[in-house]
């Protein structure tokens, strides 16, 4: 069984749900009455959570722990990992794809230093799009 934490949460407390609500790949908490005019997903507050749909009136005064944890440090969003990571990462196995399909063709014929330069442009590629996910990654984060 998890901890629980129970309202009055402070304003860090429930910027962390409302970001743990709306980037976890869990299921965000929502409302169980049949009926609204708004989607029934659960909105944070001091007071804890409450419907947005006006003429609900349902409430829950408490969050499992972890939610806090996981919604402060921004490690939970939907695909576990960050959109632009998986582009570059898809980005670098094409390149290797691309250069490792390209290879026998090439070295066939090469020199020694040729083939030297070949690879140092397959690992120089590869650091090329680490660092711009690092840089693609540290921007959005610094946007958030």
């Amino acid at each position: 069984m998890t901890d629980l934490i129970h309202a009055p949460w402070t304003s860090e407390q429930v910027a962390a749900l409302e970001q743990f609500q709306t980037a976890s790949a869990m299921h965000p908490f929502t409302c169980g009455a049949e009926r609204h005019t708004l989607a029934p997903r659960l909105v944070p507050s001091h007071s804890g959570w409450y419907c947005p749909d006006r003429d609900c009136d349902y409430r829950q005064d408490w969050a499992h722990a972890f939610m806090v944890e996981c919604g402060a440090s921004r490690r939970a969003t939907r695909s576990g990992l960050d959109k632009p990571l998986i582009f570059w990462l898809g980005v670098m196995w094409v390149l290797v794809f691309v250069i490792l399909c390209g290879t026998p063709h090439v070295l066939r014929n090469a020199t020694g230093w040729q083939t030297v330069e070949w690879i140092l442009g397959l690992v120089g590629g590869c650091a090329v799009t680490v660092s711009l996910t690092a840089m693609t990654i540290r921007t959005q984060r610094r946007n958030r």
